[in-house]
């Protein structure tokens, strides 16, 4: 069995937090981001208007904060 490390520098990490980011991200994101309990992970994407994907991304939810980390370079277009 071969293991390796993926290195931070791989990944963008952005955080969306305030009163109404969970509803705000309930409507934009494909995943239940109401249904994540605290400090678990799922998979995602965002999508355009059109259903293509813009980023895939695995989210976190920690503190009423949430956090996308995804592969370097989307976060500017997630944003």
């Amino acid at each position: 069995m071969h293991s390796f490390v993926i290195g931070p520098d791989a990944f963008d990490v952005v955080m969306v937090s305030g009163k109404d980011a969970e509803r705000f991200l309930q409507g934009q994101l494909t995943c239940d981001v109401a249904g994540l309990a605290d400090r678990h992970w799922t998979h995602g994407a965002c999508c355009n208007n059109k259903g293509r994907v813009i980023a895939a991304f695995v989210l976190m939810r920690h503190r009423g904060d949430y956090y996308l980390c995804m592969t370097r370079g989307l976060a500017p277009l997630l944003i």
